[in-house]
């Protein structure tokens, strides 16, 4: 399986959730850390699988637009270097002329 950075970025509003429910505690108590340290091991387990399961369903549905080697997410790059290549052909110029490639900035956006 290949890693993508920037998962974190999807799992955390699912952790905050989630730990949320299970502890009961309020949006500050969640946001200081130490509701973790709290938790049971069987409330942390929940939480985890909550979290996991909600990820990979939603990786499932976006598999095509977040995995870098898809054609989802390089169609929409080739797309953008179209656009902008109407847009502002110098700007590509550059880019070109220093080894930079769309994918290399525009991978995130997407």
């Amino acid at each position: 399986p290949e890693c993508c950075q920037g998962i974190n970025d999807l799992v955390t509003p699912f952790f905050f959730v989630f730990l949320q429910e299970v502890s009961g505690a309020t949006e500050a108590d969640v946001r200081n850390g130490e509701v973790m340290k709290s938790l049971t091991p069987s409330q942390q387990q929940k939480v985890e699988a909550d979290c996991y399961h909600c990820l990979t369903n939603m990786l499932d549905n976006a598999q095509d637009n977040y995995v870098l080697d898809s054609k989802g997410i390089q169609e929409k790059v080739f797309k953008l270097k179209r656009i902008i290549s109407r847009l502002d052909e110098k700007l590509v110029q550059h880019l070109e002329s220093n080894d930079v490639e769309f994918l290399q900035f525009a991978f995130r956006w997407f």
